[in-house]
């Protein structure tokens, strides 16, 4: 379950209420709460009587709660987690992602003034019209050549409320190089010319300082090797942003995508953007539920725990303790009617069946993530799963798999309800109720999933934005740089799985052995660095410059001819606690 605000052609603040099925965003409410505080107390309460009424409603058990990371919610969420423990309560990851694009020009001075020429010689090229006809001649010239036809591409502007636009429009921008430049160097004085018209005086003096300087920078190779240098930071940014805008993205992909990006900062070659790029991750990481992605991560039968780095040091004991503990958290909802014997039998299963899971020993001997893959064509966790929950002896652990790896930590419906609502509520139609927008939305999602269905509409392909998203933001599998492991012999898998100190051995014998359940004093989790868990990988080589953007870019140009609101979203204001997710 999530929720977020905005505010409607009223001017009235509406929070939305979605839920999250099955990796499908549905909306459930909106709420107005203009008259409503936006203190830590206030928004509490009213998390509380969204999810009760959400509950009592539907008749449905509330297992996370995501909201954006701004002063109110944060404090709201965590006063939340001390009143109902039980709840999973992750910020929402997609404004995480644009906030670290914030932090990026922030302890990046160099990226900041090359991002804000490049936004200048942009908005030139587009207040222009003369000027940016003599630009599109080029373009036709440039591209007979190349082609043999002739493509005039617009020069987009990066929109402050669609996050990804920031590169996609400076990636437009450095693949216009050459015609750009041919431009400057055959017809300059044309360009100056065009730019200054009939103005005289003061004004025609400023116009023609203005217009050289744009030339100017248009001839500068510095300029063009810094924005080659700024996407190539911005891209990582970019896809880990366009990653957790999904619906199905769960917490181990939130993770991966983390550890990813810090691995590209940590191989900056900007000694000062690297250690303070590190530095604002660590923060980010260190202030969410990091059980809950560890967990997931760890429950992924198709990683485990080959992502993480030789210092992480995570032996059995440390993730079975860390798997108990949360396992315990997620079941102490007041409706559990257990009785405490029942939870300490239910617990021993999970400890055992984990135990198990991580050595590959007993109901997880057969299992092969090689052959599931090639079998199913799938990498989806769930699945599998929801195959093995039907023997008895793990069917605790799987069942609280399928939680934890359905935990969606992003408001991705909440944001596409807005988008939705403001084709309902038009200018024209500003006078409309809540109510009506409520139900015209639902009926517009309705009527569209059943065409779906029915093959009536054609979904939309995947976005190919980036060139190659398989090692844009990989997480190398320590396990493969082992070279001395043979991985045919399920021992040899178990001990490169579960590190300890004593160097613990795979499990072979019969299910009936004795398996340590418990630790026998669960202690509190105590955060992990990045650093600790991922760090130690090889150097990677930096990317090559980029490709210039497909799909992204025909919708910024079909975007650009429409007037659009830009709301600052309410994300972008942060506070910081050590308090959160205190154990």
């Amino acid at each position: 379950m999530s929720t977020d605000g905005w505010k409607c052609k009223k001017k009235d603040s509406v929070n939305a209420i979605c839920a999250n099925v099955d990796y499908k965003s549905h909306l459930l409410e909106l709420v107005e709460v203009t008259s409503l505080n936006k203190d830590g107390t206030s928004q509490c309460e009213l998390f509380e009587d969204m999810i009760d009424r959400t509950e009592k409603k539907f008749g449905c058990k509330i297992r996370y709660f995501t909201t954006d990371a701004d002063g109110g919610s944060k404090k709201g969420r965590i006063n939340l987690g001390k009143k109902r423990y039980w709840l999973i309560l992750p910020s929402c990851w997609a404004h995480q992602f644009q906030l670290i694009l914030g932090d990026y020009f922030k302890v990046n001075d160099m990226a900041a003034a090359i991002a804000e020429d490049a936004t200048g010689l942009i908005a030139w090229l587009n207040n222009h019209g003369k000027v940016r006809k003599i630009f599109d001649a080029s373009q036709k010239i440039i591209s007979m050549q190349n082609l043999g036809r002739y493509i005039i591409l617009a020069y987009l502007i990066a929109n402050l409320t669609r996050w990804t636009t920031h590169n996609v429009a400076f990636a437009r921008l450095f693949f216009l190089k050459e015609p750009l430049q041919l431009a400057v160097y055959t017809r300059r004085k044309d360009i100056i010319e065009a730019q200054v018209g009939a103005a005289v005086s003061t004004e025609g003096e400023r116009l023609r300082v203005d217009a050289e300087k744009y030339c100017a920078l248009i001839k500068d190779e510095v300029f063009w090797h810094g924005l080659e240098t700024v996407l190539g930071d911005l891209e990582p940014i970019c896809l880990g942003t366009n990653i957790n805008q999904k619906d199905s993205t769960r917490p181990d992909q939130v993770l991966l995508t983390i550890a990813g990006i810090f691995l590209h900062f940590s191989d900056h070659p900007e000694p000062e953007v690297k250690s303070l790029m590190l530095v604002r991750l660590e923060k980010r990481w260190k202030d969410c539920d990091q059980p809950v992605f560890l967990a997931a991560l760890i429950l992924n039968p198709f990683e485990m725990m080959t992502c993480f780095g030789p210092n992480a040091n995570l032996n059995q004991i440390k993730c079975l303790n860390m798997v108990v503990l949360l396992y315990r958290r997620v079941m102490s909802r007041p409706d559990n009617t257990d009785t405490a014997a029942d939870r300490k039998v239910k617990e021993g299963q999970v400890s055992k069946a984990f135990v198990q899971y991580l050595s590959g020993s007993g109901d997880f001997r057969d299992f092969n993530a090689k052959e599931w893959e090639e079998i199913h064509e799938s990498t989806d966790p769930v699945m599998v799963w929801e195959a093995l929950a039907g023997s008895s002896h793990i069917t605790e652990l799987a069942q609280f798999a399928i939680i934890i790896l359905q935990i969606v930590a992003n408001q991705a419906g909440c944001e596409r309800t807005f988008s939705r609502t403001k084709i309902e509520q038009s200018d024209h139609r500003v006078r409309l109720g809540l109510d009506k927008i409520e139900k015209r939305t639902k009926i517009r999602a309705e009527i569209r999933a059943e065409h779906i269905d029915k093959g009536l509409y054609k979904p939309r392909k995947p976005r190919k934005n980036h060139k190659s998203t398989a090692t844009l933001l990989s997480v190398p599998r320590y396990r493969d740089l082992l070279g001395d492991q043979d991985y045919g012999d399920p021992t040899e898998r178990g001990r490169a799985l579960v590190s300890s100190v004593n160097g613990e051995e795979t499990e072979e014998d019969s299910e009936d052995e004795e398996t340590p359940l418990l630790p026998n004093r669960p202690t509190a989790w105590k955060s992990l660095t990045l650093q600790v868990l991922f760090g130690g990988a090889e150097p990677r080589k930096r990317k090559p410059e980029p490709r210039a953007m497909a799909e992204e870019e025909i919708l910024m140009e079909e975007l650009a001819n429409a007037a659009e609101d830009e709301i600052l979203d309410d994300g972008a204001v942060e506070i910081d606690s050590d308090d959160e997710y205190r154990a």
